[in-house]
């Protein structure tokens, strides 16, 4: 089973290696395979002094999270999808956020789970008939079901 996480489960992750989320991400789990666009840990790196100032932070511990979670997870180059998978993806996410194409762009192409903690998005995009999408507690009971 691939899932595709979002931004903002990295980060939240990179900011509490305690958290359930860095756990979930850096656990080994046999039947699931964790990707993300490389457009995402381009997105983290560019903006860590920001996210760390912002949440208080420590930088340097922020950038040894994100290795260890960088090294479970495999890295998808923006260039794997179509132009077919963005157009697909951009049916979903104009009417909810249109920076969150490219994940749904590869949970699409992938048929694949889109893990995210984004609420606004998880509703919006299901009300609209995009279902491959997960929330941590949903993803805690697929792992349970394994």
């Amino acid at each position: 089973m691939i899932i595709i996480i979002d931004t903002n489960i990295i980060i939240s992750a990179c900011l509490d290696s305690k958290s359930d989320l860095y756990h979930l991400i850096t656990s080994n789990f046999n039947k699931i395979d964790f990707v993300t666009p490389e457009f995402s840990l381009k997105e983290m790196i560019t903006h860590q002094e920001k996210i760390c100032k912002k949440s208080r932070k420590n930088i340097a511990i922020f950038k040894i999270n994100l290795l260890a979670i960088h090294n479970c997870i495999t890295v998808l180059s923006d260039d794997e999808l179509t132009e077919k998978d963005i157009n697909n993806a951009e049916i979903f996410s104009r009417q909810v956020d249109i920076d969150d194409t490219i994940f749904i762009a590869f949970a699409l192409a992938l048929d694949s789970l889109l893990w995210t903690g984004d609420r606004k998005l998880q509703n919006g995009v299901k009300r609209i008939g995009f279902t491959n999408i997960i929330s941590t507690k949903e993803l805690k009971d697929i792992i349970k079901g394994l």
